[in-house]
């Protein structure tokens, strides 16, 4: 048995996923006690998006063991990739309660937080979540996140410079710096940092829409058009690329396109012009 559950582990640490499942299935069949292999394999549920399939094996775990905070976290995030930040904050609260120093649930709980809007409170999450573990780029990613969410570009450049330097590959963070320094103005900085996202994955459409609003600050109209086209190949429906291709082909003098695209934007994001009034651009 020891056999069977080392070798799901590995599977499961090269990526294996389904494989990896299989194993923890053989396991539970034989010891469907097992708290640990149904949290694990209810982790790989949760990796290939089975998020039902995971939140059942949080259940078995956790009715077996009340008290598994490993368990309840992982449901907590779960919850969250469903959208059901409510139920995530309860159980977040109660692996919390259950281990004050989890440092981890702290950061989960930001992210459900962020998903019902409320930054500030995400934001004192991410905080408590960083002096327990300094090293956590998902809590500077987060707070980073919340920042920017709140019109605060400053700490959010801060914040995602330090998940860089933590994690230089997170595409995110390379990501939400070009747009944080784009809003505030830094845009040669800015477009490095989008350059930098668009080298790691070259259709990456966030980052297409962030490079975008540079060239457009930038007034390199062209250019602005081009990679906001190439965003809504990948999204069709982004607000921020349509009104920005708009605003983009007015100032070249395109009414018509123009247009069309600020329309179908508004009627996606009735905020989307004062939004971008916020990013600097009328």
């Amino acid at each position: 048995m020891g056999g069977l559950f080392g070798r799901a582990l590995a599977f499961g640490a090269k990526g294996e996923y389904d494989r990896a499942i299989q194993d923890y299935s053989i396991v539970i069949e034989r010891n469907p006690r097992d708290q640990v292999a149904l949290n694990n394999r209810g982790v790989l549920y949760e990796k290939i998006r089975n998020y039902d399939r995971a939140i059942r094996d949080f259940d078995g775990a956790i009715a077996l063991n009340a008290k598994y905070d490993l368990a309840i976290a992982n449901r907590c995030l779960t919850l969250n990739r469903k959208r059901e930040f409510d139920r995530a904050i309860e159980d977040c609260n109660r692996a919390i309660e259950l281990n004050p120093r989890y440092a981890i649930a702290y950061v989960t709980r930001g992210q459900s937080y962020q998903g019902k809007g409320d930054h500030p409170r995400a934001v004192e999450d991410f905080n408590r979540a960083i002096e327990l573990n300094p090293g956590s780029a998902n809590a500077f990613y987060g707070r980073a996140y919340s920042y920017d969410s709140i019109g605060d570009s400053t700490r959010a450049i801060e914040n995602y410079s330090k998940v860089i330097e933590l994690d230089p590959a997170s595409i995110g963070a390379w990501n939400g710096r070009c747009w944080a320094r784009a809003v505030v103005g830094d845009l040669e900085k800015a477009l490095e940092d989008c350059n930098r996202a668009l080298t790691m994955r070259p259709a990456y459409s966030n980052a297409l829409d962030s490079r975008a609003l540079v060239h457009l600050k930038m007034g390199k109209l062209d250019n602005a058009i081009a990679d906001y086209t190439s965003a809504l190949e990948v999204q069709q429906k982004n607000a921020s690329s349509l009104y920005g291709r708009g605003v983009a082909n007015a100032k070249k003098g395109d009414e018509k396109a123009a247009r069309a695209d600020i329309e179908a934007a508004k009627a996606i994001d009735p905020d989307i012009e004062e939004d971008f009034k916020r990013y600097g651009v009328n």
